[in-house]
């Protein structure tokens, strides 16, 4: 039979924590990112130092029996996981099916930030979390924006590559009778589509061409 070892530190009750925080060993920062903290527990302290803990570079799960689904996490976790929802779904080679992944992702992480981030102190005082959650909101609403508007255009032209528009060579293929425009999205509030304002290209100068990089 296996025996569970706690591992609860020698010596009298008041003094078991100062002894067990002396006799631990300093972590590299570099080995951080290896290591699993698990908090037990829920309320103030168990958030608090779990959003700590992260913010520490640490890798943190929160174990708790309750009824809400809820965890918490620091801005900078959601920051990370939007960058890389935009990276893997959004990034220089995209396509319907991968823009369309991408928005529904990024909604629920922002559903989820609303419900689970954790900002420590108050809005009373000088709060860098509290500002980094701010911006985040405006990354939330950019991103949607960013989505949208790959999704709208409907070709592949400079860094927009369009899997489902190119050459057989694999070169970009513009659709000059559509998108020959430049175009500014206006903000009708949150969780409303934008409206685009746009203005026709005319070149009277240059003659248009595209080019092959092979």
């Amino acid at each position: 039979m296996m025996n569970l070892d706690s591992k609860i530190p020698a010596g009298p009750l008041a003094e078991k924590w100062t002894n067990y925080k002396a006799s631990q060993k300093l972590v590299n920062p570099a080995n951080k990112r290896k290591l699993d903290i698990i908090v037990v527990g829920t309320g103030l302290a168990g958030a608090s130092a779990a959003a700590s803990l992260g913010a520490m570079g640490f890798n943190v799960d929160i174990f708790c029996i309750q009824d809400s689904p809820r965890r918490a996490k620091t801005v900078d976790h959601f920051h990370k996981a939007l960058g890389k929802i935009m990276w893997e779904y959004c990034g220089m080679a995209r396509n319907t099916e991968s823009l369309t992944k991408a928005k529904q992702l990024v909604s629920e992480l922002e559903n989820e930030f609303w419900k689970s981030v954790f900002i420590p102190g108050t809005a009373n005082e000088m709060n860098p979390e509290l500002e980094k959650a701010y911006r985040l909101e405006d990354y939330f609403e950019l991103a949607q924006l960013v989505i949208d508007d790959a999704m709208h255009r409907e070709e592949s032209c400079g860094g927009h590559f369009r899997t489902e528009h190119q050459t057989q060579d694999g070169e970009t293929l513009r659709d000059d009778d559509r998108f020959m425009y430049v175009a500014a999205w206006e903000y009708q509030g949150h969780g409303q589509p934008e409206t685009m304002e746009k203005e026709p290209l005319v070149y009277e100068h240059i003659q248009i061409a595209k080019r092959n990089y092979k």
